[in-house]
């Protein structure tokens, strides 16, 4: 399967750790619990395999996150090396860089214009770091 784009889900405090710094590959509690050997990050390659998880196991996984806790980034994942064990999952052991996150919504798939705008923000801030000025 070619895809271009990519859903990744997050609870919303990770948000600013993400488009700071990007995706980070982990072994992280659900994957320590299913026995994963390598880190990774985990994206779903449609809207509908996204929401079908969202409903079903990942829905159940993060049952303690508050009401309107998860966003799902819409990731380009074009040029990146994909794996995927199963149809509706893909996985990546690169970190997928801030650039790359192009849109942030809620479960809803409602589109947060103010958390994108904190991504350029943060992603200006991170450009002028490296290179030796600061905002």
């Amino acid at each position: 399967m070619s895809v271009t784009v990519a859903y990744h889900v997050t609870p919303r405090e990770n948000l600013p750790s993400i488009l700071s710094r990007g995706l980070q590959p982990r072994i992280g509690e659900r994957s320590a619990d299913l026995g994963e050997p390598t880190p990774r990050i985990y994206l779903f390659p449609t809207p509908e395999d996204c929401d079908t998880a969202l409903s079903s196991w990942l829905g159940d996984w993060f049952e303690e996150v508050e009401e309107n806790g998860l966003l799902i980034l819409k990731v380009d994942v074009s040029d990146i090396e994909l794996d995927s064990d199963a149809e509706y999952e893909l996985s990546c052991s690169e970190v997928i860089a801030p650039s790359r996150i192009l849109e942030v919504m809620s479960e809803d798939w409602k589109k947060i214009p103010h958390l994108s705008q904190q991504k350029k923000l943060l992603s200006a801030k991170h450009e002028e770091s490296e290179a030796g000025f600061s905002i």
